[in-house]
């Protein structure tokens, strides 16, 4: 029998105690739970073409809608748990029509502001293992209104078969900007045919390289703006964190296009021999984004 088959049937067994919720909103300094659309169940979402990969299924309402500015730190936690599957994680925007507690996700109106991606050294893995709080800076150039902000991380422990743990939360972004970000509908924005990172064999043989599903991720400058002045910024090392790392893991736009793969400009993870990464300048993208170790 195939290597990672043996794995995978053994991995089916542990479902039910390794699933989990991201059930509080980080917003700013503020957290809310009762922001989050709350799944019933802590189960994931199989089929990437149903409109339940937007904010999950048999959610209950949210009963506030938490006003943060934009350039501010969004993001959610799961409560009493870590993320216990190997795979990538994003974090997306989603411009509502008018009222976010009104609307359903529907049309094409999300963006990526964040992801984090694989790893290589000391050994492949995702630097979303082990973490329980993923947070972003809001791109300051993003329209001021209300939004949905949607967490997603995709299990890849059953080759072939990947599963979406997600949450939404309504928010209402203040002090924005007049970016114009482009955006993609849910479902439609992933696909198995165009997103090999969904369908990857992570047991055997070991990817040497890996690009998070989805779209590029957005950091809110315009192709217009004028970043030749800008100042150089070391990059950092390409690295696994470890168990007894921090549980939170923070992605802020900076100066200039990362290199780093959890929020990198070219979003695949190559790494070099010695595992330090290269700077290099995204046409549309000036920003660093350092995970928080």
């Amino acid at each position: 029998m195939k290597f990672s088959a043996i794995l995978g049937l053994a991995l089916i067994a542990q479902t039910a105690s390794a699933h989990y919720i991201f059930d509080t909103l980080v917003a700013g300094s503020t957290t809310s739970t009762k922001a989050v659309r709350k799944p019933a169940e802590n189960s994931p979402i199989n089929d990437i073409t149903s409109n339940n990969l937007r904010c999950n299924v048999n959610t209950s309402p949210a009963t506030e809608t938490v006003s943060v500015a934009a350039g501010s730190k969004i993001g959610f936690r799961i409560s009493n748990q870590k993320i216990y599957h190997l795979g990538p994680a994003a974090l997306y925007l989603g411009k509502a029509p008018g009222s976010a507690a009104e609307w359903d996700g529907s049309g094409q109106s999300w963006f990526k502001i964040a992801e984090w991606g694989a790893v290589f050294e000391p050994q492949f893995s995702f630097s979303s293992l082990d973490k329980s709080e993923f947070t972003a800076t809001i791109p300051p150039q993003v329209p001021s209104g209300e939004y949905l902000v949607r967490i997603e991380q995709i299990g890849l422990h059953q080759p072939g078969a990947p599963e979406f743990y997600l949450s939404c939360a309504q928010v209402k972004i203040t002090d924005g900007g007049n970016g114009n970000p482009p955006m993609v509908s849910i479902p439609g924005y992933v696909s198995k045919e165009k997103d090999p990172g969904l369908t990857v064999d992570i047991y055997y043989p070991k990817p040497t390289q890996y690009t998070v599903p989805g779209p590029e991720i957005y950091y809110g400058f315009n192709d217009s703006d004028d970043t030749s002045d800008l100042p150089d910024e070391p990059q950092p090392q390409n690295r696994v964190p470890s168990s007894s790392s921090s549980p939170s893991a923070t992605v802020s736009p900076a100066s200039k296009a990362s290199t780093f793969p959890n929020a990198s400009a070219s979003r695949t993870s190559n790494p070099s021999p010695s595992a330090t990464l290269t700077p290099t300048r995204a046409p549309a993208c000036t920003c660093t984004c350092y995970p928080d170790y």
